[in-house]
């Protein structure tokens, strides 16, 4: 991976100091424009596809892709930035025979919509891409659902068209309505990627939203594109795409190990073992500590991420009622409420944590939690209610 950023990081430098030196004017009777929609891949960030944009002299002196999605890793705090929504992503523009073979090599295929442009619109797009390309203009603050790969591409196309544009996309009522529907029929076999996306989505994501807003993934705005019509001043009609082509990979689909156990297994284990502990604290009157604490630093580490996701710059995380069950609350002050039990005395993290966790169940009205989480919140219920309980008893402690 980190030999294919480099050569890619490369290949961009070496690409848009070609662009640079060259006049931003073409003969847009010369050039095609296309729309590529490359199919996903096993690596988290391509689990949705990609899109990039081709560009091509007739005479075969010109073969780019120009490719909104460009990013490194090695990025100095790299994950916690993405994390809090500061990544910046760079328009690079490739040899398309070098993107062609990166996703061939995933197993990927890609879908090529030749766009029916006239002359003025592909000069147009032309310089809009030569100066998008300039170093001084290349970066950009990524958004997953509002400004990315796809969306800076479709914009960059649309800002340049004469007439009305307009999609005919005919929707069907099963389709997805919100953000995060969207994105579960993405993580369908990944059930831990999506496991972390539920959890870190906030209440935003679950709101409805327009068919315009959806294209944030590659397959959907080349759906509607592909229906897409021109209406110019006279009322002719054209349609937007004038064919397609699919360039098929020649290797199998890349696939990467998962995790054996669903998300919803791990919770029901977790579930099956606290209340096994607090039947044996029943009838043995002896006070199993261990599970309080596995309990506490488990909700409580998840609690930190989640509060951290309120300064996201991401606009769908911000509002999280995950948090009420998630809290950090329980690391801050686990370790008084667990010495007053000790001592057999009561502690209020007990009451406030019994407290938050039913307005956490009511909050699932509200928000698609991520799974499992139900049975997780009847997990803590049972010991935040027995520490309640148990906390005024004299309960000698098992040692």
């Amino acid at each position: 991976m980190k030999r294919r950023l480099l050569f890619l990081c490369l290949t961009t430098l070496l690409c848009t100091l070609s662009v640079r030196g060259q006049e931003p004017v073409v003969d847009g009777d010369t050039i095609v424009i296309s729309l590529l929609t490359c199919e996903p891949h096993d690596e988290v960030y391509s689990l949705y596809g990609h899109t990039a944009l081709r560009f091509r002299s007739q005479s075969g002196q010109m073969d780019w892709a120009v490719n909104y999605g460009v990013f490194d890793y090695n990025t100095p705090n790299f994950a916690m930035r993405f994390v809090l929504g500061k990544t910046d992503y760079i328009l690079g523009v490739f040899p398309f025979r070098v993107f062609e073979k990166e996703y061939d090599g995933y197993g990927s295929s890609i879908h090529e919509q030749v766009l029916n442009l006239t002359k003025a619109e592909k000069e147009r797009i032309y310089a809009a891409m030569y100066n998008n390309a300039q170093p001084a203009n290349r970066e950009y603050r990524y958004n997953f659902f509002y400004d990315n790969c796809t969306t800076r591409a479709r914009d960059l196309i649309l800002k340049s068209i004469d007439g009305k544009f307009e999609y005919r996309t005919v929707r069907k009522d099963s389709i997805p309505h919100t953000y995060r529907e969207w994105v579960h029929r993405y993580n369908e076999g990944n059930p831990w990627t999506c496991f972390g996306g539920d959890l870190l989505l906030g209440i935003g994501a679950d709101r409805t939203i327009t068919d315009e807003e959806a294209q944030f993934l590659p397959d959907n705005l080349m759906a509607d594109f592909a229906d897409a019509v021109i209406t110019d001043s006279a009322g002719r009609e054209r349609a937007f795409v004038a064919e397609t082509i699919t360039h098929p990979s020649h290797h199998p689909p890349m696939q990467g190990a998962s995790f054996p156990l669903r998300p919803r297994t791990c919770a029901l284990i977790i579930l099956a073992v606290t209340i096994l502990c607090t039947v044996i604290e029943r009838i043995t009157r002896k006070w199993l500590w261990g599970i309080d604490v596995l309990l506490m630093v488990l909700a409580g580490a998840a609690g930190i991420v989640l509060t951290l996701m309120i300064f996201s710059s991401h606009p769908t995380v911000n509002v999280n009622l995950q948090l009420l069950v998630l809290n950090p609350l329980l690391l801050l002050f686990a370790r008084p409420a667990l010495r007053r039990r000790r001592k057999r005395q009561g502690h209020w993290l007990w009451t406030v944590w019994t407290i938050l966790l039913l307005a956490g169940l009511a909050g699932m009205l509200f928000q698609r939690y991520a799974e499992g989480m139900t049975i997780l919140i009847a997990a803590f219920l049972i010991r935040s209610v027995s520490g309640m309980i148990r906390g005024k008893r004299s309960v000698p402690i098992d040692s």
